[in-house]
Protein backbone atom coordinates (compact mmCIF):
# COMPACT_ATOMS: atom_id res chain seq x y z
CA UNK A 1 0.00 0.00 0.00
CA UNK A 2 1.38 3.40 -0.96
CA UNK A 3 1.97 6.39 1.32
CA UNK A 4 -0.72 8.28 -0.60
CA UNK A 5 -3.31 5.60 0.10
CA UNK A 6 -2.39 5.35 3.76
CA UNK A 7 -2.73 9.11 4.25
CA UNK A 8 -6.20 9.02 2.65
CA UNK A 9 -8.01 7.89 5.79
CA UNK A 10 -10.10 11.07 6.00
CA UNK A 11 -11.70 10.54 2.60
CA UNK A 12 -12.60 6.99 3.60
CA UNK A 13 -13.85 8.10 7.02
CA UNK A 14 -16.15 10.67 5.42
CA UNK A 15 -17.70 7.91 3.35
CA UNK A 16 -18.30 6.07 6.64
CA UNK A 17 -19.86 9.12 8.34
CA UNK A 18 -23.54 8.02 8.10
CA UNK A 19 -22.61 4.72 9.75
CA UNK A 20 -20.49 6.48 12.39
CA UNK A 21 -23.40 8.79 13.21
CA UNK A 22 -25.76 5.81 13.48
CA UNK A 23 -23.41 4.03 15.89
CA UNK A 24 -22.83 7.15 17.97
CA UNK A 25 -26.57 7.76 18.28
CA UNK A 26 -27.25 4.13 19.18
CA UNK A 27 -24.75 4.43 22.03
CA UNK A 28 -26.13 7.84 23.02
CA UNK A 29 -29.67 6.45 23.25
CA UNK A 30 -28.48 3.64 25.52
CA UNK A 31 -26.00 5.16 27.99
CA UNK A 32 -24.55 3.02 30.78
CA UNK A 33 -22.91 4.11 34.01
CA UNK A 34 -19.37 3.17 35.04
CA UNK A 35 -18.78 -0.59 35.38
CA UNK A 36 -22.20 -1.23 33.80
CA UNK A 37 -21.25 -0.83 30.11
CA UNK A 38 -22.45 -4.30 29.10
CA UNK A 39 -24.50 -3.37 26.04
CA UNK A 40 -21.88 -0.91 24.77
CA UNK A 41 -19.16 -3.54 25.11
CA UNK A 42 -21.38 -6.06 23.34
CA UNK A 43 -21.91 -3.67 20.43
CA UNK A 44 -18.17 -3.06 20.19
CA UNK A 45 -17.37 -6.79 20.24
CA UNK A 46 -20.00 -7.65 17.63
CA UNK A 47 -18.63 -5.07 15.21
CA UNK A 48 -14.94 -5.87 15.68
CA UNK A 49 -15.53 -9.62 15.30
CA UNK A 50 -16.60 -8.91 11.73
CA UNK A 51 -13.21 -7.36 10.91
CA UNK A 52 -10.83 -10.02 12.14
CA UNK A 53 -9.91 -8.60 15.54
CA UNK A 54 -8.84 -10.92 18.33
CA UNK A 55 -10.92 -10.00 21.36
CA UNK A 56 -10.63 -10.19 25.11
CA UNK A 57 -13.92 -9.29 26.75
CA UNK A 58 -14.92 -8.76 30.35
CA UNK A 59 -11.64 -6.96 31.05
CA UNK A 60 -11.95 -4.91 34.26
CA UNK A 61 -15.58 -5.99 34.29
CA UNK A 62 -16.90 -4.78 30.95
CA UNK A 63 -13.82 -3.66 29.01
CA UNK A 64 -12.76 -4.96 25.60
CA UNK A 65 -9.21 -5.40 24.27
CA UNK A 66 -9.10 -5.83 20.48
CA UNK A 67 -5.90 -6.77 18.61
CA UNK A 68 -5.19 -6.72 14.89
CA UNK A 69 -1.83 -8.01 13.66
CA UNK A 70 1.29 -9.26 15.42
CA UNK A 71 4.35 -7.80 17.10
CA UNK A 72 4.76 -4.59 19.14
CA UNK A 73 1.43 -2.84 19.55
CA UNK A 74 0.20 0.72 19.31
CA UNK A 75 -2.87 1.30 21.50
CA UNK A 76 -5.93 3.48 21.05
CA UNK A 77 -8.09 4.07 24.14
CA UNK A 78 -11.82 4.87 24.06
CA UNK A 79 -13.84 5.27 27.27
CA UNK A 80 -17.39 3.92 27.28
CA UNK A 81 -19.19 5.11 30.41
CA UNK A 82 -21.92 7.74 30.76
CA UNK A 83 -22.89 10.05 33.60
CA UNK A 84 -25.82 10.20 36.08
CA UNK A 85 -27.31 13.28 34.37
CA UNK A 86 -30.84 13.72 33.04
CA UNK A 87 -30.79 14.85 29.41
CA UNK A 88 -32.91 17.96 28.83
CA UNK A 89 -32.90 18.30 25.04
CA UNK A 90 -35.64 16.49 23.11
CA UNK A 91 -33.45 15.02 20.36
CA UNK A 92 -34.31 12.06 18.14
CA UNK A 93 -31.42 10.21 19.77
CA UNK A 94 -32.18 11.32 23.32
CA UNK A 95 -31.19 8.95 26.13
CA UNK A 96 -33.70 6.16 26.76
CA UNK A 97 -32.15 5.52 30.18
CA UNK A 98 -33.77 8.22 32.27
CA UNK A 99 -31.29 10.02 34.49
CA UNK A 100 -28.25 8.70 32.60
CA UNK A 101 -26.63 10.56 29.71
CA UNK A 102 -23.53 10.64 27.55
CA UNK A 103 -22.77 14.18 28.69
CA UNK A 104 -19.00 13.86 28.24
CA UNK A 105 -18.78 12.62 24.66
CA UNK A 106 -17.75 9.04 25.35
CA UNK A 107 -20.30 7.91 22.78
CA UNK A 108 -18.27 9.89 20.21
CA UNK A 109 -15.02 8.38 21.48
CA UNK A 110 -16.32 4.83 21.06
CA UNK A 111 -17.76 5.47 17.59
CA UNK A 112 -14.59 7.20 16.38
CA UNK A 113 -12.40 4.36 17.70
CA UNK A 114 -14.63 1.79 15.98
CA UNK A 115 -14.28 3.77 12.77
CA UNK A 116 -10.50 3.80 13.14
CA UNK A 117 -10.48 0.06 13.83
CA UNK A 118 -12.42 -0.62 10.63
CA UNK A 119 -10.17 1.68 8.59
CA UNK A 120 -7.09 -0.16 9.84
CA UNK A 121 -8.65 -3.56 9.19
CA UNK A 122 -9.40 -2.58 5.60
CA UNK A 123 -6.58 -0.20 4.70
CA UNK A 124 -3.95 -0.27 7.46
CA UNK A 125 -0.33 -1.48 7.39
CA UNK A 126 0.31 -5.18 6.88
CA UNK A 127 2.81 -5.37 9.73
CA UNK A 128 2.78 -4.44 13.41
CA UNK A 129 -0.20 -4.56 15.70
CA UNK A 130 -3.05 -2.17 16.44
CA UNK A 131 -4.70 -2.57 19.84
CA UNK A 132 -7.96 -0.90 20.76
CA UNK A 133 -8.86 -0.51 24.43
CA UNK A 134 -12.57 0.07 25.02
CA UNK A 135 -12.45 1.05 28.63
CA UNK A 136 -15.08 1.10 31.37
CA UNK A 137 -15.32 3.57 34.23
CA UNK A 138 -13.30 6.61 33.26
CA UNK A 139 -15.67 8.77 35.28
CA UNK A 140 -15.44 6.98 38.60
CA UNK A 141 -13.62 4.33 40.62
CA UNK A 142 -14.42 1.14 42.47
CA UNK A 143 -14.31 0.64 46.22
CA UNK A 144 -10.54 0.26 46.06
CA UNK A 145 -10.22 3.66 44.38
CA UNK A 146 -9.32 2.18 40.98
CA UNK A 147 -10.89 3.41 37.76
CA UNK A 148 -11.17 1.56 34.46
CA UNK A 149 -7.75 2.44 33.03
CA UNK A 150 -5.89 1.23 36.11
CA UNK A 151 -7.88 -2.01 36.18
CA UNK A 152 -7.29 -2.67 32.48
CA UNK A 153 -3.56 -2.13 32.94
CA UNK A 154 -3.60 -4.69 35.76
CA UNK A 155 -5.30 -7.09 33.34
CA UNK A 156 -2.45 -6.74 30.82
CA UNK A 157 -3.86 -4.10 28.47
CA UNK A 158 -0.43 -2.53 27.93
CA UNK A 159 1.62 -5.69 27.42
CA UNK A 160 3.83 -5.22 24.31
CA UNK A 161 2.43 -1.70 23.77
CA UNK A 162 4.96 0.87 22.53
CA UNK A 163 2.72 3.95 22.32
CA UNK A 164 -0.86 4.98 23.04
CA UNK A 165 -3.34 7.57 21.79
CA UNK A 166 -6.63 8.91 23.12
CA UNK A 167 -8.90 11.77 22.15
CA UNK A 168 -11.56 13.81 23.88
CA UNK A 169 -14.22 15.89 22.15
CA UNK A 170 -14.06 19.63 22.80
CA UNK A 171 -17.04 21.80 21.85
CA UNK A 172 -15.00 25.00 22.13
CA UNK A 173 -13.15 23.99 18.94
CA UNK A 174 -14.89 23.60 15.56
CA UNK A 175 -14.91 20.22 13.82
CA UNK A 176 -11.88 19.76 11.60
CA UNK A 177 -9.44 21.16 14.15
CA UNK A 178 -7.56 19.54 17.01
CA UNK A 179 -5.55 20.84 19.95
CA UNK A 180 -2.60 19.22 21.71
CA UNK A 181 0.49 20.07 23.70
CA UNK A 182 3.66 18.35 24.84
CA UNK A 183 3.95 17.93 28.60
CA UNK A 184 1.12 18.45 31.10
CA UNK A 185 -2.14 18.20 29.12
CA UNK A 186 -4.66 17.36 31.86
CA UNK A 187 -4.63 18.09 35.56
CA UNK A 188 -4.16 15.61 38.33
CA UNK A 189 -6.85 15.51 40.95
CA UNK A 190 -8.32 14.08 44.13
CA UNK A 191 -11.85 13.64 45.33
CA UNK A 192 -12.45 14.37 48.99
CA UNK A 193 -15.20 13.75 51.50
CA UNK A 194 -15.22 15.51 54.87
CA UNK A 195 -17.53 14.44 57.68
CA UNK A 196 -18.44 17.04 60.32
CA UNK A 197 -19.99 15.26 63.36
CA UNK A 198 -22.75 16.58 65.58
CA UNK A 199 -25.66 15.21 67.63
CA UNK A 200 -29.29 15.33 66.64
CA UNK A 201 -32.08 16.81 68.73
CA UNK A 202 -35.37 18.62 68.30
CA UNK A 203 -34.56 21.90 66.54
CA UNK A 204 -36.62 23.78 69.14
CA UNK A 205 -34.16 22.60 71.80
CA UNK A 206 -30.75 23.07 70.20
CA UNK A 207 -29.12 22.94 73.63
CA UNK A 208 -29.89 19.21 73.70
CA UNK A 209 -27.94 18.54 70.53
CA UNK A 210 -24.60 19.44 68.97
CA UNK A 211 -24.69 21.71 65.95
CA UNK A 212 -22.70 20.49 62.92
CA UNK A 213 -24.13 22.96 60.38
CA UNK A 214 -22.22 26.01 61.61
CA UNK A 215 -18.79 24.33 61.71
CA UNK A 216 -19.49 22.86 58.24
CA UNK A 217 -20.15 26.36 56.93
CA UNK A 218 -16.95 27.63 58.56
CA UNK A 219 -15.06 24.76 56.95
CA UNK A 220 -16.37 25.62 53.47
CA UNK A 221 -15.04 29.16 53.91
CA UNK A 222 -11.63 27.90 55.03
CA UNK A 223 -11.41 25.51 52.10
CA UNK A 224 -12.10 28.31 49.62
CA UNK A 225 -9.19 30.31 51.03
CA UNK A 226 -6.80 27.50 50.05
CA UNK A 227 -7.00 28.64 46.41
CA UNK A 228 -7.17 32.38 47.15
CA UNK A 229 -4.94 34.88 45.28
CA UNK A 230 -2.53 35.07 48.22
CA UNK A 231 -1.09 31.72 47.09
CA UNK A 232 1.48 31.33 44.32
CA UNK A 233 -0.42 32.18 41.09
CA UNK A 234 2.06 30.14 39.03
CA UNK A 235 0.87 26.95 40.72
CA UNK A 236 -2.46 26.42 38.94
CA UNK A 237 -4.92 24.79 41.26
CA UNK A 238 -8.63 24.23 41.71
CA UNK A 239 -10.54 23.30 44.86
CA UNK A 240 -14.31 22.99 44.55
CA UNK A 241 -16.76 22.02 47.27
CA UNK A 242 -19.37 20.47 45.03
CA UNK A 243 -21.82 19.05 47.56
CA UNK A 244 -23.10 19.60 51.10
CA UNK A 245 -25.51 17.14 52.64
CA UNK A 246 -26.79 16.24 56.09
CA UNK A 247 -28.76 13.27 57.34
CA UNK A 248 -31.69 15.52 58.24
CA UNK A 249 -33.96 17.33 55.82
CA UNK A 250 -36.67 18.18 58.38
CA UNK A 251 -36.87 21.74 59.65
CA UNK A 252 -37.52 20.56 63.20
CA UNK A 253 -34.67 18.02 63.45
CA UNK A 254 -31.04 19.01 63.99
CA UNK A 255 -28.69 16.90 61.88
CA UNK A 256 -26.06 14.81 63.61
CA UNK A 257 -23.73 14.81 60.60
CA UNK A 258 -22.80 16.99 57.62
CA UNK A 259 -20.75 15.65 54.72
CA UNK A 260 -18.87 17.91 52.30
CA UNK A 261 -17.75 16.50 48.98
CA UNK A 262 -15.46 18.08 46.41
CA UNK A 263 -12.47 17.86 44.13
CA UNK A 264 -9.01 19.30 43.75
CA UNK A 265 -7.13 19.78 40.48
CA UNK A 266 -3.45 20.57 39.96
CA UNK A 267 -0.75 20.41 37.27
CA UNK A 268 2.19 19.63 39.57
CA UNK A 269 2.35 16.65 41.92
CA UNK A 270 3.83 18.90 44.63
CA UNK A 271 0.79 21.18 44.38
CA UNK A 272 -1.50 18.17 44.87
CA UNK A 273 0.37 17.20 48.04
CA UNK A 274 0.12 20.80 49.28
CA UNK A 275 -3.64 20.84 48.69
CA UNK A 276 -4.08 17.67 50.72
CA UNK A 277 -2.07 19.14 53.60
CA UNK A 278 -4.09 22.37 53.50
CA UNK A 279 -7.41 20.50 53.50
CA UNK A 280 -6.34 18.48 56.53
CA UNK A 281 -5.17 21.68 58.22
CA UNK A 282 -8.53 23.36 57.59
CA UNK A 283 -10.27 20.38 59.21
CA UNK A 284 -8.10 20.77 62.30
CA UNK A 285 -8.76 24.51 62.54
CA UNK A 286 -12.54 24.19 62.58
CA UNK A 287 -14.06 24.16 66.03
CA UNK A 288 -16.45 21.22 65.83
CA UNK A 289 -18.09 20.53 69.23
CA UNK A 290 -19.19 17.12 68.00
CA UNK A 291 -15.62 15.94 67.46
CA UNK A 292 -12.84 16.18 64.94
CA UNK A 293 -13.74 16.52 61.26
CA UNK A 294 -12.71 13.46 59.27
CA UNK A 295 -11.42 13.73 55.70
CA UNK A 296 -11.11 10.92 53.16
CA UNK A 297 -9.41 11.24 49.75
CA UNK A 298 -10.30 8.93 46.87
CA UNK A 299 -9.72 8.42 43.15
CA UNK A 300 -6.39 10.21 43.02
CA UNK A 301 -5.28 10.80 39.43
CA UNK A 302 -1.81 12.21 38.63
CA UNK A 303 -1.39 14.90 35.95
CA UNK A 304 -1.57 13.58 32.39
CA UNK A 305 1.69 14.20 30.52
CA UNK A 306 2.04 13.88 26.75
CA UNK A 307 5.30 12.50 25.34
CA UNK A 308 6.97 14.65 22.69
CA UNK A 309 7.71 11.70 20.38
CA UNK A 310 4.04 10.66 20.24
CA UNK A 311 2.72 14.22 20.05
CA UNK A 312 4.96 14.68 17.00
CA UNK A 313 3.20 11.72 15.37
CA UNK A 314 -0.19 13.34 15.97
CA UNK A 315 1.01 16.67 14.57
CA UNK A 316 2.28 14.92 11.44
CA UNK A 317 -1.04 13.08 11.10
CA UNK A 318 -2.95 16.33 11.55
CA UNK A 319 -0.89 18.09 8.87
CA UNK A 320 -1.49 15.16 6.49
CA UNK A 321 -5.26 15.05 6.99
CA UNK A 322 -6.50 18.46 8.06
CA UNK A 323 -6.51 21.99 6.66
CA UNK A 324 -3.45 24.21 7.23
CA UNK A 325 -3.48 25.68 10.72
CA UNK A 326 -5.92 23.07 12.01
CA UNK A 327 -3.49 21.65 14.59
CA UNK A 328 -3.71 24.06 17.52
CA UNK A 329 -1.57 24.40 20.62
CA UNK A 330 -3.73 23.64 23.63
CA UNK A 331 -3.43 25.01 27.13
CA UNK A 332 -3.29 22.67 30.13
CA UNK A 333 -6.79 21.58 31.10
CA UNK A 334 -7.87 21.54 34.75
CA UNK A 335 -10.13 18.53 34.20
CA UNK A 336 -8.59 15.10 34.71
CA UNK A 337 -8.75 11.79 32.82
CA UNK A 338 -7.59 8.36 33.94
CA UNK A 339 -5.76 7.92 30.62
CA UNK A 340 -2.97 9.37 32.76
CA UNK A 341 -2.32 5.87 34.14
CA UNK A 342 -1.67 4.66 30.59
CA UNK A 343 0.55 7.68 29.90
CA UNK A 344 2.60 6.80 32.98
CA UNK A 345 3.38 3.38 31.53
CA UNK A 346 3.97 4.06 27.81
CA UNK A 347 4.73 7.10 25.63
CA UNK A 348 1.31 8.62 24.95
CA UNK A 349 -0.62 11.44 23.34
CA UNK A 350 -4.02 12.69 24.51
CA UNK A 351 -5.55 15.33 22.26
CA UNK A 352 -8.70 17.41 21.95
CA UNK A 353 -10.98 16.81 18.96
CA UNK A 354 -12.95 19.82 17.77
CA UNK A 355 -16.71 19.20 17.91
CA UNK A 356 -18.42 22.57 18.34
CA UNK A 357 -22.15 22.12 17.56
CA UNK A 358 -23.40 23.49 14.26
CA UNK A 359 -25.36 26.22 16.07
CA UNK A 360 -22.01 27.61 17.26
CA UNK A 361 -22.80 27.21 20.96
CA UNK A 362 -20.04 25.51 22.95
CA UNK A 363 -21.84 23.21 25.38
CA UNK A 364 -19.71 22.23 28.37
CA UNK A 365 -19.12 18.62 29.24
CA UNK A 366 -21.11 17.23 32.16
CA UNK A 367 -24.04 19.50 31.26
CA UNK A 368 -27.59 18.27 30.63
CA UNK A 369 -27.71 19.78 27.11
CA UNK A 370 -24.31 18.52 25.93
CA UNK A 371 -24.06 17.72 22.24
CA UNK A 372 -21.51 17.79 19.39
CA UNK A 373 -21.09 18.37 15.69
CA UNK A 374 -21.20 14.78 14.45
CA UNK A 375 -18.89 15.64 11.55
CA UNK A 376 -16.18 15.32 14.19
CA UNK A 377 -16.66 11.54 14.04
CA UNK A 378 -14.97 11.29 10.63
CA UNK A 379 -12.06 13.45 11.74
CA UNK A 380 -11.62 11.42 14.92
CA UNK A 381 -11.71 8.06 13.14
CA UNK A 382 -9.27 9.20 10.45
CA UNK A 383 -6.82 10.77 12.90
CA UNK A 384 -6.73 7.72 15.17
CA UNK A 385 -6.16 5.43 12.19
CA UNK A 386 -3.45 7.71 10.77
CA UNK A 387 -1.72 8.04 14.15
CA UNK A 388 -1.74 4.28 14.70
CA UNK A 389 -0.32 3.67 11.21
CA UNK A 390 2.48 6.19 11.63
CA UNK A 391 3.31 4.97 15.13
CA UNK A 392 3.39 1.32 14.00
CA UNK A 393 5.86 2.28 11.30
CA UNK A 394 8.05 4.26 13.66
CA UNK A 395 8.21 1.71 16.44
CA UNK A 396 8.54 -1.24 14.06
CA UNK A 397 11.65 0.43 12.65
CA UNK A 398 13.08 0.93 16.13
CA UNK A 399 12.73 4.73 16.09
CA UNK A 400 11.29 6.34 19.20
Amino acid sequence: MSEMEQSDFLKRARLMLPWLVEIRRAIHRNPELSFQETATAGLVSDILCQYGYELRTGVAGTGVIADLGKGPAVAVRADMDALPIKEVEDRRYRSCNDGVMHACGHDVHVAAALGAAILLAKHGPRYGRARFLFQPAEETANRDGKSGAALMIEAGALEDVSAAFALHVDTRIPAGRIAVRTGAQMAGGDRFEITVPGRSSHAAYPQDGIDCILPACQLVQLLQKIVSPEHDPLQRRVLTVSGVRSNSFRANIMADEVVLTGITRYLAVATGKLLRREIRRACRLVSAPGGRCKVKFSRSVPPLTNARSVVDILRQAGRALLAPGAVLESQPEMASDDFTFIAQQVASCYFLLGARPLDGIARPTHSADFDVDENALAFGAALLAECATRAIRRFASGAV
